[in-house]
């Protein structure tokens, strides 16, 4: 009677195994890569929140997403992050640099452009300030155009002033030579046409002012106090 009985309890004891569900199954509890069991073999496997992955089978936890790397939901392995974007780690999605700044791939964060170049948004390199314009710091968004009398080379951090007999327009890339009979004083904008005026002198003669006169408030030559121009002599006289 006694072995009848524990014959009986086994044959239920298979037909238990033999009749359980998916879920209940061991193999349940092996969830696949991507996914976890957080909790017994009865629980459904859930796949790693964002931020998270699992190369493995059968996991009771998911791994956080490294820096450089991000994980959106169910990730197996972290995916490295392109150029002009970073993360700092338990990352579901890389971030774009913002402008002014730069990345290569896999960055846990962005560097500042330096001075000379600028970039936009989301950038994977920085771009050089092209000839006439210039950017005197880094982290520059966009290049400033030299003003005028001045001018600059490609990845300029400052603009040059045009020398004597030289000008430029804002925003020149070159200084052009005055043409001749014309001159001009250093960081011109244009050119003035020489005469035997003293008021052009300055401007034409090595930028010295005749015999007799001065340079005044706005850079130009005039005859002295009690002196007058001499168009005969072509030079300032006392009166």
């Amino acid at each position: 009677m006694k072995l009848k009985t524990l014959i009986l309890a086994a044959c239920f004891a298979i037909m238990a195994v033999v009749t359980m569900t998916p879920t209940e199954s061991l193999a349940q509890a092996l969830c696949q890569p991507g996914t976890v069991n957080y909790n017994t073999v009865r629980e459904p496997c859930t796949p790693c929140a964002a931020g998270n992955y699992n190369p493995k089978v059968g996991m009771g936890v998911c791994t956080g997403c490294p820096s450089g790397s991000y994980c959106p939901k169910g990730s197996v392995n972290p995916t490295q992050c392109p150029a002009g974007t970073f993360s700092r780690g338990n990352a579901g999605a890389c971030t774009s640099c913002p402008a002014g700044q730069y990345s290569a791939a896999g960055a846990s964060s962005c560097r500042y452009c330096p001075a000379g170049q600028y970039s936009a948004a989301g950038a994977a390199s920085c771009i050089s300030c092209p000839a006439g314009t210039y950017a005197d710091r880094s982290g520059s968004t966009s290049c400033k155009p030299c003003g005028a009398g001045q001018s600059s080379k490609s990845g300029a951090t400052y603009c040059r002033s045009c020398t004597a007999d030289t000008y430029a327009p804002a925003g020149a890339a070159t200084c052009t030579s005055c043409p001749s009979g014309q001159g001009s004083l250093p960081g011109s904008s244009s050119c003035v046409t020489c005469n035997e005026q003293p008021w052009t002198w300055q401007k034409c003669k090595n930028n010295r002012c005749p015999k007799a006169a001065d340079k005044n408030s706005d850079g130009d030559c005039k005859c002295k106090k009690a002196h007058n121009w001499s168009r005969g002599k072509k030079k300032c006289v006392k009166k």
